[in-house]
């Protein structure tokens, strides 16, 4: 008893760990770019990133250092934020080596995205880190789950060169002109934000487009561009520099605006900002009704739709102008399928709409016809409807074939026996025919109670409430039946 017990804890113990495994946290704090090389006294921009590892975010703290004997900061930007709410401003102290922020977002995101931009300058020779030295992550889960990874803080490691040199160096000046020289530090790469289109990872329905970036005090030229490349070099020169831009008309798809600066020393490194653009519905679509199941009423509808921007995000149905149900996209099988709850017989009206990522709606409707069940000939030439197929489990019969193989079992040795041993046995036949009445009431009670739970199943077919009932008679004639051979042992026993 003892060694089925613990058989049965360690089984319950593995179910438990595969049905239930346990909370994974893998998201991360990390900084883009997380290593380089730059000259002293030149300055760089590293952007913070939060990671929600697979899990919704809606808020994140960190309290960063740095090396402040070879690095300093000279500015730091929310522009262009996954955050727009900051409970803890963004501020830090270059003669402790210390940035700290803490900030959140109303609409939860998933996936990797920018919150800060600092602006790092080298101040002599050396290898200098970054690092994040305590932080949390807030799921968007109405707990407040802190679900930063144990080793989800990250660093960052720069080398700081010689003044006269750099080995990142700038992208090609444009044509027609020439770097200068001289002591002042190329421009800083721009921080680019939009108001129109404030999520570079979202798709808007918005295809007029501003962005707006800081000008430099020592900036004499802008140059802007517009295109399907993350990475072109900026073309259409701006002098004096614009600090604004607004693109009309933009074509559905993935776009990138690009944004470079230039000063005395030349033209500094161009900054790139992604924009989603999606104005066009899904593409129209037709609706078909599929009936591949024996029992009638089982219908599925087929209905293949595309969008080539977005994607599609849900649909919404309507059966015979009833209200609509929402139908996720990941619902509808990737052959377009769906499958309809039961429906009576008769002709029903349905319609479709797909709706995409941005709200961009396509509607479709038809008419299908549920059958009426098959009619099929009895032997003795009598017209029956075929039943539906039962969905009674078997496991019930199974149950009951069961009870009356045990209790047959019983009796039999019990008759054995007698035969043997007829004085011996007297007890025993008693008691055995006590034991047997326990066991069958016992069993009976058990068999009973699925029936009345099966009983109580909404929308069970006259065929199966017919199966329920000869269940029960069975029940009851097996009792009769074993209480009188019982009493028939007794009485040869007297």
């Amino acid at each position: 008893m003892r060694k089925f017990f613990k058989i049965i804890t360690f089984s319950f113990a593995f179910l438990s760990a595969a049905i239930f495994p346990p909370v994974l946290f893998a998201a991360t704090i990390s900084f883009n770019p997380d290593s380089g090389t730059f000259g002293a006294g030149k300055t760089f921009n590293v952007s913070l990133s939060v990671d929600g590892g697979g899990q919704a975010v809606n808020a994140a703290e960190a309290n960063i250092t740095f090396d402040k004997s070879i690095l300093s900061v000279q500015s730091v930007s929310k522009d262009g934020s996954a955050f727009g709410m900051w409970p803890v401003e963004p501020v830090f102290d270059n003669a402790k080596g210390t940035i700290s922020l803490g900030g959140g977002t109303a609409t939860a995101f998933s996936g990797k995205k920018n919150i800060l931009t600092i602006v790092f300058k080298g101040s002599k020779e050396g290898d200098a880190q970054i690092a994040v030295a305590s932080g949390n992550i807030t799921a968007a889960d109405g707990k407040g789950t802190d679900i930063l990874a144990p080793d989800g803080k990250k660093t960052a490691t720069f080398t700081i060169g010689k003044a006269e040199t750099t080995t990142t160096a700038p992208p090609p000046p444009p044509s027609g002109t020439t770097p200068s020289s001289g002591n002042i530090s190329l421009p800083a790469i721009p921080i680019i934000a939009s108001a129109t289109h404030p999520d570079p990872e979202k798709w808007y329905k918005e295809n007029t487009a501003v962005f707006k970036w800081t000008v430099p005090r020592d900036v004499d030229n802008v140059r802007i561009t517009l295109d399907d490349s993350p990475r072109s070099v900026p073309s259409l020169s701006n002098t004096p520099p614009i600090f604004e831009k607004e693109f009309k008309d933009i074509a559905d798809g993935t776009k990138y605006f690009h944004v470079m600066f230039h000063n005395k020393s030349g033209w500094g490194t161009p900054a790139h900002r992604q924009v989603l653009i999606d104005k066009t519905p899904p593409e129209k679509f037709t609706i078909e009704s599929r009936s591949d199941s024996p029992s009638p009423g089982d219908t599925s509808l087929v209905f293949l739709v595309t969008d080539k921007s977005s994607g599609i995000d849900y649909y919404e149905m309507s059966i015979a102008g009833a209200s609509s149900t929402r139908i996720l996209a990941d619902e509808v099988s990737s052959k377009g399928e769906y499958k309809l709850d039961k429906l009576p017989e008769g002709d029903h009206k349905v319609k479709i709409r797909a709706f995409d990522k941005v709200g961009n709606m396509t509607e479709a409707e038809t008419t299908f016809t549920v059958a009426k069940p098959v009619a099929v000939v009895a032997p003795a030439g009598e017209v029956v409807v075929a039943p539906p197929a039962s969905t009674l489990p078997y496991w019930v019969s199974l149950v009951f074939v069961a009870l009356c193989v045990f209790l047959s079992g019983i009796l039999f040795s019990e008759r054995r026996k007698f035969a043997r041993e007829k004085e011996q046995i007297k007890s025993e036949a008693d008691e055995a025919g006590d034991k047997t009445g326990k066991v069958f009431s016992a069993l009976r009670d058990e068999v009973e109670e699925q029936i009345r739970a099966l009983s109580a199943k909404p929308n069970l077919s006259d065929f199966e409430r017919e199966i329920l009932e000869r269940i029960k008679e069975a029940l009851d004639m097996s009792e009769e039946i074993i209480d009188k051979e019982i009493e028939d042992v007794r009485k040869l026993l007297r």
